[in-house]
């Protein structure tokens, strides 16, 4: 009796599978991926794999029967695990869009619980060109193109674009050439007594690698016979100087700034020089106020 049960629920399953079977090979290839690696002489896919159990055979066909004629809205809730997808047609090897507007959604999601997993991984294997392991994107004026909730190593040059930076020196910075100047040092304005009191020196720290942009110094200047003068030098590490930038004072109408945006050797080297300011008050009819140098920085330092 119990064999009879069992050939009749084959029958049944074969005469399902037959009424389904043969209007479809009359149809054109089915759409949806899902379907298509489920027509016959395929060999085995995880798709049509119903119990994932590794196999293909009559209890995916019972699971698949026992929901004949039932219809709704089609969700993918099979896997693709242990899958690998190769081709090279397109932009995308696989793209995602979610399309909701509101809420905290993604469009990929990604989750190990390894305890030396990678919850999302990225490779580039071209060994030349400016790719992108995993590249980000925010059109959001507050938004992040990649954000880590947490600590952040990169094992190799963290770079960005350029961005525009500045180091002020004050008047107190700057020493003079000789201790025997006669000078008033208040801080935020340095004024020599006389003109034998007139040049000073203050040391400069830029970042290493970044790229020194604009020298500008403000300054008072009441002397028409001499102006006031400013020099970034580089002094190599066996004493040779060089000037990077210079600017002077202009009349003798009191208070001004003056700009050099012509740098040489902007390119800052720390594990090669060092740079300092040079100062030249000629007389007690001039003062500093002091100095800012801009640059730009694409990196940490």
């Amino acid at each position: 009796m119990q064999r009879k049960s069992r050939f009749a629920m084959v029958s049944v399953v074969l005469l399902v599978l037959g009424l389904v079977v043969r209007p479809a090979g009359a149809q054109e290839a089915p759409v949806s991926p899902e379907v298509a690696v489920c027509l016959p002489g395929s060999g085995y896919t995880s798709g049509c794999d119903v119990d994932q159990d590794g196999d293909i055979d009559i209890f995916d066909i019972q699971l698949t029967a026992g929901r004949w004629n039932s219809s709704g809205a089609y969700t993918s809730s099979h896997t693709h695990w242990g899958e690998t997808w190769t081709g090279a047609a397109g932009p995308h090897g696989l793209r995602l869009e979610h399309t909701g507007t509101t809420g905290s959604v993604s469009a990929v999601a990604g989750q190990s619980a390894s305890t030396a997993g990678a919850g999302v991984y990225g490779y580039a294997s071209a060994s030349s060109g400016a790719t992108y392991g995993v590249y980000g994107r925010s059109d959001s004026a507050s938004g992040y193109g990649v954000y880590s909730e947490g600590n952040t190593h990169v094992a190799g040059q963290l770079t960005w674009q350029a961005i525009t930076s500045y180091v002020s020196i004050p008047p107190a910075a700057f020493t003079p050439a000789d201790e025997a100047y006669q000078f008033a040092q208040l801080g935020q304005k340095l004024t020599p007594n006389n003109s034998s009191s007139s040049t000073y020196y203050a040391p400069v720290s830029l970042p290493h690698g970044a790229t020194a942009t604009r020298l500008t110094f403000y300054w008072r200047d009441t002397d028409a016979a001499s102006n006031v003068i400013i020099e970034l030098d580089r002094s190599a590490f066996n004493g040779f100087v060089s000037t990077m930038a210079s600017a002077a004072s202009s009349g003798s109408g009191g208070d001004g700034s003056t700009t050099d945006s012509t740098i040489a050797s902007a390119t800052v080297n720390n594990s090669q020089s060092e740079y300092i300011l040079g100062l030249t008050l000629p007389s007690a009819s001039t003062s500093l106020y002091g100095v800012v140098i801009e640059y730009t920085l694409d990196r940490p330092y």
